[in-house]
C-alpha cells in the first residue's frame, strides 16, 4: 500500500484533522517532525523551476512540469520529479505512466495544498505542491538551508539614573571681595593770574597859543575875548 494514503494529516477547511497529524506538525526550523523540509507559501513559484517548490495547478501533468523546469519533457525529467522522496506523499498510480511501465505521481485535487504542502491524499480539496529536483537530483534538505527561528530581542533595560556625588569636602563659605571707593581727590587751589590794570595814559594836548590875525580894517575888540579863552584853556 501507499505509504502516503494512510496515517497523513487532512485539512478541511483549513483545519488539521486528527488523522496522521503528528507527520505534519512541523517546528520554527522549517522542518516536519520527519526532518523534511517545509516551504512556506512565498518559497512557491509561479512556473515549475528546478531547485524550487510548485504548486500544481488545473491541467498540470508531470510531463509538462518538466519541460518548463528542464526544458525537455521525456523520461529522464519525468522520473526525476516521480523519483523525488519529498514527494511521497502524493499517491501514485498507473495512469499516465503505462508508456514507462511504472506507477507515477498522480496529481489529483485532493491535497491540502500551500497550507499543509506535505499532507497526502484526502487531506482537502487543492492540488499538490512538488520539489521540482535540480538536475543533480538533490533533495531540498540538501539545496536549501532550514531557516533558523527568529531570535527573540529582548528589550533593553532602561539606563540606571546616575546620582552625581557629593563632594569630599565642604568648600569654605567665600567672602564677597571689599568694594573699594576711590578716595576724595579735592582739586588744588589755583590763584587767578595776576590782571595788570593798564591804566588809559593821559595824553594832554600841546597848547600851541594861537596868535591873532589882524586884518586890516577889522575891529579891534575882539582881541581882548580871544586872551581871555586862551587863559582859560590853559
Amino acid at each position: 500500500m501507499n505509504r502516503s494514503s494512510r496515517n497523513w494529516p487532512a485539512v478541511v477547511q483549513g483545519r488539521l484533522t486528527r488523522r496522521g497529524i503528528a507527520r505534519q506538525l512541523h517546528d520554527l526550523s522549517g522542518a516536519d517532525t520527519e526532518g523534511r523540509y517545509i516551504p512556506t507559501p512565498d518559497e512557491l513559484t509561479a512556473r515549475p523551476t528546478a531547485g524550487e517548490f510548485y504548486h500544481v495547478k488545473r491541467g498540470d501533468t508531470v510531463s509538462a512540469i518538466a519541460r518548463s523546469a528542464y526544458g525537455d519533457g521525456g523520461k529522464v525529467g519525468q522520473l526525476r520529479i516521480n523519483n523525488s522522496t519529498w514527494n511521497d506523499h502524493v499517491e501514485k498510480g498507473s495512469a499516465g505512466w503505462t508508456h514507462l511501465k511504472i506507477k507515477g505521481l498522480q496529481l489529483l485535487a485532493k491535497y491540502a495544498g500551500p497550507p499543509a504542502p506535505r499532507a497526502g491524499k484526502g487531506s482537502g480539496k487543492s492540488f499538490p505542491v512538488l520539489w521540482i529536483p535540480p538536475l543533480s537530483g538533490d533533495e531540498p534538505e540538501v539545496v536549501k538551508k532550514p531557516k533558523a527561528p527568529a531570535a527573540v530581542v529582548k528589550p533593553k533595560a532602561p539606563a540606571a539614573v546616575v546620582k552625581p556625588k557629593a563632594p569630599a569636602y565642604e568648600p569654605e563659605p567665600v567672602e564677597p571681595a571689599a568694594i573699594v571707593r576711590p578716595a576724595a581727590v579735592e582739586p588744588e587751589p589755583v590763584e587767578p593770574a595776576a590782571v595788570e590794570v593798564i591804566r588809559p595814559v593821559t595824553v594832554e594836548p600841546e597848547f600851541v597859543p594861537l596868535k591873532p590875525v589882524i586884518t586890516q580894517g577889522q575891529d579891534d575888540n575882539w582881541i581882548l575875548p580871544c586872551v581871555a579863552l586862551a587863559i582859560l584853556i590853559m
